[in-house]
């Protein structure tokens, strides 16, 4: 999604990667502002669960098939449906998706199979819009 005005500087972008299945209630969500490029991971239908050791946080694991999950904890933000994923997190991301690679991330009982299904063209499109 691209909203475009008049000034560039209220210019942005939305990239959303989807369930993979109609039973997964968990979206990843890319935008690109003026503050830069940020990453989501959206809960439909559920509460995201709070961290044992720190309630303001989750647990998320990325897991790739045959190396070690990485694990981090992300902000739970206001309403509980939504987190913000760290800077590095997201870059990372956004690397395994370029080079073509799936992977997992997993939210407590909910996880959405992340398949870069023609990302490339459309990480490309989101980085061309003309954002001051």
């Amino acid at each position: 999604m691209e909203i475009t005005t008049q000034c560039p500087s209220y210019n942005a972008g939305r990239l959303f990667l989807e369930p993979d299945n109609a039973t997964s209630h968990v979206g990843l969500e890319l935008d690109r502002t003026r503050s830069g490029i940020r990453m989501y991971l959206n809960l439909y239908l559920l509460l995201v669960p709070p961290y044992a050791d720190d309630p303001s946080r989750a647990c998320v694991k990325l897991i790739i098939e045959g190396e070690e999950a990485l694990i981090f904890y992300p902000y739970r933000l206001a309403g509980c449906q939504k987190i913000l994923f760290p800077e590095d997190v997201t870059n990372y991301i956004i690397e395994l998706l370029l080079n073509d690679q799936s992977f997992i991330l997993n939210l407590g009982r909910n996880q959405i199979n992340v398949i870069p299904d023609k990302f490339q063209e459309a990480y490309e499109k989101l980085m061309e819009i003309e954002i001051e």
